[in-house]
């Protein structure tokens, strides 16, 4: 089993909240993209796309600070 000093633990924990941070940052803008056309069955398939973002976002923000 690894033992991690207080250092490492802190960051580790800095690494993993700058991914939630950029990867929330990501799919922010993938939804606003996919919310630009709202029309015909394009627009069917990118307000699927907004919601799964949508979602995504709601999940990372239970990991980030």
């Amino acid at each position: 089993m690894i033992r991690l000093t207080e250092k490492e633990k802190a960051d580790r924990y800095d690494a993993l909240q700058t991914a939630f941070k950029y990867t929330k940052e990501r799919y922010a803008d993938r939804k606003s993209e996919a919310q630009k056309d709202n029309s015909g069955i394009i627009g069917a398939y990118n307000k699927g796309l907004a919601d799964a973002y949508a979602y995504m976002i709601e999940d990372i923000e239970r990991w980030c600070e």
